[in-house]
């Protein structure tokens, strides 16, 4: 890893390490985890915008829908013989998050849950049909795994996280370091280095 921080496409082999179909599903198993995925982090955000009872936002659930989702973009990616860094880059997820930050300032402003979340789901569906469609070529399809991505990190900007985070709990998720919600006391113990942004 650079600095202790991790490449994109680091996350990127070890999400393929635990690759669970086989190549006869390959590009739709992921594009079809990506609707699943999007659909209840959007109901999340729903209901919560519905709720006239003031309840708390699930950061920690939210944060493992976003971890499954950046699982399913980086399966996806994999699946089309792309990496992750060719398409956004950047070396580390660090320095992706800190450019897409620059890139939303300068372009976008800032934005609210609920439009972060219609952002991401837009941007995700687009990439799932697209990739499943075939009917693409790779300076195309790179530009939606960009775009998809930066949807992720803004999203998890506005819930006070940053993508690495989101990657890093994924990975620990993926590989059964998380039990019983002890992501924070791994946190504490120094098992993963997320940076400030938790």
């Amino acid at each position: 890893m650079t600095d202790n921080k991790m490449t994109l496409n680091e996350y990127q082999e070890r999400v393929y390490l635990k690759r669970e179909y086989s190549d006869n599903v390959k590009i739709i198993y992921p594009a079809l985890g990506l609707i699943s995925k999007i659909g209840k982090i959007a109901d999340r955000i729903g209901c919560w915008l519905n709720d006239d009872e003031g309840v708390a936002l699930d950061i920690d659930m939210l944060l493992d829908e976003l971890g499954d989702v950046l699982q399913y973009v980086s399966a996806l990616v994999s699946d089309l013989d792309l990496t992750l860094k060719e398409c956004v880059e950047h070396e580390t997820i660090e320095e992706f998050d800190l450019g897409t930050k620059n890139f939303e300032q300068k372009i976008q402003g800032p934005k609210s849950v609920k439009e972060h979340t219609i952002t991401l789901a837009e941007d995700v569906l687009h990439l799932a049909i697209d990739a499943e469609k075939g009917d693409f070529n790779d300076r195309y399809l790179k530009g939606e795994i960009l775009d998809a991505l930066h949807a992720m990190s803004c999203f998890a900007r506005a819930l006070d996280l940053s993508l690495e985070v989101v990657a890093q709990r994924n990975l620990a998720k993926l590989f059964n370091y998380v039990k019983e919600n002890n992501f924070q006391r791994l946190l504490n113990e120094g098992r993963f280095t997320l940076g400030t942004d938790l």
